[in-house]
């Protein structure tokens, strides 16, 4: 029981850290292409 919560938490957290890290980059990308325009 407490091996599978382990499994799912560090799943779940990679999860949001990919989702923030591509929203960041995101971000990045929109403020270059406005400073290139």
């Amino acid at each position: 029981m407490g091996f599978e919560l382990m499994k799912y938490m560090t799943m779940f957290r990679a999860c949001i850290v990919r989702e923030e890290f591509f929203y960041y980059r995101g971000n990045n990308i929109l403020k270059q292409d406005l400073e290139f325009l």
